[in-house]
């Protein structure tokens, strides 16, 4: 190997960033394959989850939960409202905006996907431990709000 082909080492903080990217992709690739059949996409599966955990929304609010784009969201909404999957209604509190909620179809598909993510889930953390997991929990919330205050201009 010559001095030109060695491989470069990144910086510690370089590496964690690169193994949470490849985390990310290697999930993201399972889901695909694992919820393929239920004809859902990974962005439609992020907005679901969202209206699952936090209630009915609007797409901006999810978008900004979720860090898909607006443009993303829009597209996952679109296709979820025509295959029956949430509703959308206009908010009582401001005309101009739309609430988005699970319909009973969607409430139902996300009851029928989730024990499979906890499948995924419990697998993922097989090789940590119990005592470190809160840990990681605390570690992964400070990331993602860290992350959440993007971009950052200038890093």
């Amino acid at each position: 190997m010559t001095a030109d082909s060695a491989p470069v080492r990144q910086s510690e903080r370089h590496e964690i960033l690169y193994r949470l990217m490849l985390v990310a992709s290697f999930v993201g690739q399972d889901f695909s394959t694992r919820f393929g059949r239920h004809r859902v996409t990974l962005p439609e599966w992020r907005v679901l989850l969202e209206l699952h955990r936090e209630g009915a929304d609007s797409a901006a609010a999810i978008a900004r939960r979720t860090g898909l784009s607006a443009m993303g969201v829009s597209r996952a909404v679109a296709t979820l409202l025509e295959a029956g999957r949430i509703l959308r209604t206009p908010d009582p509190s401001d005309g101009r905006r739309q609430s988005l909620a699970l319909s009973p179809r969607g409430r139902q598909l996300v009851a029928r996907i989730l024990p499979d993510g906890e499948a995924v889930a419990a697998l993922l953390l097989t090789r940590v431990p119990d005592a470190d997991r809160p840990a990681l929990a605390a570690m992964l919330d400070a990331m993602l709000a860290a992350a959440r205050e993007g971009p950052w201009e200038g890093a």
